[in-house]
């Protein structure tokens, strides 16, 4: 069993990093997303999450676990976790600092 969830963990990885290929309006409402569901807490609580501090399937996992908090739907958790892919691979850029 523990086998089978890694596997799954491994192919949904690699379907976010090849799907890492957003429309400038996917890039934009996946910046949206990152900054009211992720800045909005973490630099309060010591700096900013890096995009490229880890790998897909953490990112997965930890998207995955804030998504209650942040209150994110199914279809806003996968934007960001694609978004946050399309950062690690250059495709993407983080938000403008206002």
């Amino acid at each position: 069993m523990k086998y089978l969830v890694l596997s799954v963990v491994v192919v949904m990885a690699a379907a976010v990093t090849a799907r890492a290929e957003l429309t400038a309006e996917q890039i934009t409402k996946g910046q949206q997303l990152y900054t009211t569901g992720c800045l909005r807490c973490h630099p309060k609580k010591g700096g900013t999450i890096a995009p490229k501090a880890f790998t897909d399937a953490k990112w997965s996992h930890w998207v995955n676990k804030m998504m209650p908090m942040s209150k994110l739907s199914a279809d806003d958790k996968k934007l960001l976790t694609e978004y946050l892919a399309a950062i690690r691979l250059g495709k993407a850029e983080l938000p403008k600092s206002k």
